[in-house]
C-alpha cells in the first residue's frame, strides 16, 4: 500500500506536535571511514575545535579500584546551541571505529534533528580510537578491554557524568545515534539499557555478526552492470593464474609490490571494487568510473588502471591497504585499523569472503584465510602458518539478538545499494514477543552506506530527502512514546505476528507488514497452521466426496445388474 510522502510526513509531524557512523569491514576500507564521514558533517560556520575529556574506567566489570590508576581520558564534543531547558532532549552521537572531531556536533542529519527538537548534542569518541586510547601501545594484552560491552558501559558512565555537569533533568529523554558499527552500538545500547535511552537511530548497522560475509560480494555484483561484473570476474581469474608463475611481476603491475601475501594482494584488489560500490554516492559516482575502466582487450591492465585511480582518489597506497601495516602497535590517532581488526577477530567477524558462485573476488579469500590473518596480527603467527584465530560471533549474536533483534523504539535505516544492509535489521523478528510497531525498518532506494548521515545537499535523490524527514518524524513520535501512531503508517495495523517495514522510494513511502514465521496476510493475522488445516480438511472433503461418488456408482451398477437378471433370467 503506497502512501504519498507529503501525507505521511504531514501526519507524522502533526502527531509529533500533538503528543508533544561509515563502516566497511573490507579490511582496508576503514582507513577512509572518517575521511568520508567528515564530508558528511562539515560545519557551516567557523568554530573552534575544542575538545573535552572525561575520566573513564578501563574495566567497568571489575571491582572498583581505590585509586585512579586504571582509568583513561575519553574525548567528547558538545553543542549546546539549540538546547532550551534542562528537560529538553539530549542527542548522543556514539563514536565508531575512528577518531571524532567537533564537526560531529556541528553538522549532519543529527544536528538537523537537534535544531528541530531543541536538543543538546554530544559526541562520545569510542574507546581505543582517536585520542581515547587507554594504553601507550596497542599490544594484544592491551587490547583486552576493547569490547562492545565495555563500549556500551562507557556510554552509561558518560551519561551519568554529563547529567550532573550540565544540569540535565532526570526526565530529559536521551536519543542515541550511530551509523555503521556505531549504528549497531546505538541499537544495542537501546536494547541493553532501555531505561537510559528513549529511542535509537541505527543507520547502516551490521547487527548480525558473521564469520563469512559472502553476501557482501553478491550485493556488490548486483549493483554493477552485468558486463562490468563479468569483466571483473574474468580479470580476477587471469590474475589468479598469473600469480602462480610470476607473483612479483603481477604485483608490480598493480603497484602492490609491498604486499607479501598473494591472497592479501587479491583482497586489496577486491577492496577497490568494494569501495567503488559502497561509497558510490559519497564520491560522486565511483561505479561508473569502475565500469569505464573495466573494458577492453587487456582486462588485467584495465584492473590495474582502476586500482591506481582508487589509490589516487583516497590518497592511500598499497602499503596502507596491506594487512602487514596492521601489525604496528604504535598509537596513532588517525589510524584505526589494528583496533578494528581486533574487534573483528574477537567479536564481530564481518569477514568478506567469496560466494560459492559468480564471485567477483578471488575464491582464495575464505573464512580460514581471515582466521589466519587474525592469528598473524594478534598471536604472532607467520604468514605461512596454519594457526587460526576465529571470533566468537555465536556469543555476540546470542547476546544481542543478531539481525532479528528484539527491541523497541529504534529506527533502522539502510540504503538498498549498501552491501552492509544484509547484516542489518530487515523488519522481521523470530516471533511476536517484541513491539514491532516501534521497530521500523526504512530502506532508501538508490542509497549507499550511511547516505542519510549527512545534511541535505543539492543533487540528493528524493528518496534520500524523504528518508531523512521520515527519520526525524519517527524520532519526534518516539520521544513522546506514541507507538500507536507508527502502526498507522502500515497498510493495516500490524498485529503482534509481524513487524512494520518502511520503504522510501522516489515519490512515495511503502509500508508493509513483514510476517513472522507461521503467519501471513496483509496484517499477519492468518495462521499458516490454520491454512494448512483448512487445506487438509478441504482435501478430506474432496476425497470423501469422490469415494462416496465411486461407491454410489458401484452400488448402483450392482443393484441394477441384479434387477436386470431378475427380469431377464438366463435360459
Amino acid at each position: 500500500c503506497l502512501r504519498s510522502v507529503g501525507g505521511v510526513m504531514l501526519a507524522l509531524v502533526f502527531l509529533a506536535v500533538l503528543v508533544s557512523q561509515v563502516h566497511g569491514n573490507a579490511i582496508n576500507l576503514e582507513r577512509i571511514h572518517k575521511r568520508v564521514q567528515q564530508t558528511y558533517v562539515a560545519a557551516e560556520q567557523q568554530v573552534a575545535d575544542t575538545q573535552y575529556l572525561f575520566r573513564q574506567q578501563i574495566d567497568h566489570f571489575a571491582a572498583p579500584l581505590s585509586n585512579d590508576s586504571f582509568v583513561f581520558d575519553q574525548r567528547y564534543y558538545v553543542n549546546e546551541s539549540f538546547w532550551k531547558n534542562a528537560n529538553g532532549p539530549v542527542f548522543l552521537i556514539i563514536g565508531g571505529e575512528g577518531q571524532e572531531s567537533a564537526g560531529s556536533v556541528l553538522g549532519g542529519s543529527v544536528v538537523d534533528n537537534a535544531i528541530t527538537y531543541n536538543a543538546l548534542v554530544f559526541c562520545l569518541e569510542h574507546r581505543y580510537y582517536g585520542a581515547s586510547v587507554p594504553f601507550q601501545t596497542l599490544s594484544t594484552p592491551n587490547l583486552t578491554y576493547l569490547t562492545t560491552q565495555q563500549a556500551l558501559a562507557d556510554i552509561v558512565a558518560f551519561r551519568h557524568a554529563m547529567m550532573s555537569k550540565y544540569g540535565i533533568s532526570d526526565s530529559a529523554p536521551w536519543v542515541v545515534y550511530g551509523c555503521s558499527y556505531s549504528g549497531a552500538l546505538a541499537a544495542w545500547f537501546r536494547l541493553k539499557y532501555p531505561q537510559l535511552a528513549a529511542t535509537a537511530v541505527s543507520g547502516s548497522s551490521p547487527i548480525q555478526a558473521t564469520l563469512s560475509f559472502y553476501q557482501y560480494d553478491q550485493n556488490v555484483a548486483q549493483n554493477l552492470p552485468p558486463t562490468c561484473a563479468a569483466n571483473i570476474r574474468a580479470a580476477t581469474s587471469l590474475i589468479e593464474a598469473r600469480l602462480v608463475n610470476d607473483s612479483a611481476s603481477v604485483k608490480a603491475q598493480f603497484n602492490c609490490s609491498v604486499v607479501d601475501d598473494d591472497v592479501a594482494f587479491l583482497y586489496v584488489l577486491a577492496d577497490t571494487v568494494a569501495f567503488a560500490v559502497q561509497y558510490n554516492s559519497s564520491y560522486g559516482g565511483t561505479v561508473p568510473q569502475l565500469c569505464a575502466y573495466m573494458q577492453g582487450d587487456d582486462l588485467v591492465q584495465a584492473y590495474a588502471n582502476f586500482v591506481a585511480y582508487i589509490f589516487d582518489l583516497t590518497s592511500l597506497g598499497a602499503e596502507d591497504w596491506d594487512i602487514s601495516s596492521f601489525l604496528n602497535e604504535t598509537v596513532t590517532p588517525s589510524d584505526n585499523m589494528r583496533q578494528w581488526m581486533w574487534q573483528s577477530c574477537t567479536q564481530l567477524g564481518y569477514f568478506q569472503t567469496a560466494p560459492a558462485n559468480n564471485t567477483l573476488r578471488s575464491s582464495l579469500i575464505t573464512p580460514e584465510w581471515h582466521y589466519g590473518v587474525c592469528a598473524r596480527l594478534f598471536e604472532g603467527a607467520p604468514v605461512s602458518s596454519s594457526a587460526v584465530m576465529a571470533p566468537e560471533v555465536a556469543f555476540t549474536n546470542a547476546y544481542y539478538g543478531g539481525a532479528r533483534i528484539k527491541s523497541s523504539y529504534t529506527v533502522f535505516v539502510n540504503g538498498n545499494e549498501d552491501p552492509w544492509h544484509a547484516l542489518s535489521y530487515q523488519g522481521t523478528l523470530d516471533d511476536g514477543s517484541g513491539a514491532p510497531d516501534t521497530l521500523p525498518a526504512i530502506v532508501i532506494a538508490g542509497a549507499s552506506h550511511c547516505s542519510n548521515w549527512r545534511s541535505a545537499r543539492p543533487g540528493d535523490s528524493q528518496s534520500l530527502v524523504d528518508a531523512r524527514s521520515l527519520v526525524s518524524s519517527f524520532v519526534g513520535v518516539f520521544l513522546n512514546s506514541s507507538s500507536s501512531s507508527i502502526s498507522s503508517l502500515c497498510p493495516k495495523a500490524c498485529s503482534r505476528n509481524g513487524a512494520c517495514r518502511m520503504t522510501v522510494s522516489a515519490l512515495s513511502v511503502s509500508a508493509s507488514c513483514q510476517c513472522f514465521e507461521g503467519w501471513h496476510g496483509n496484517d499477519c493475522t492468518q495462521s499458516t497452521d490454520d491454512t494448512l488445516h483448512t487445506k487438509v480438511l478441504w482435501w478430506v472433503v474432496v476425497v470423501v466426496a469422490v469415494a462416496c461418488a465411486v461407491l454410489g456408482a458401484g452400488l448402483g451398477w450392482f443393484f441394477g445388474a441384479r434387477t436386470r437378471r431378475a427380469y431377464n433370467p438366463v435360459e
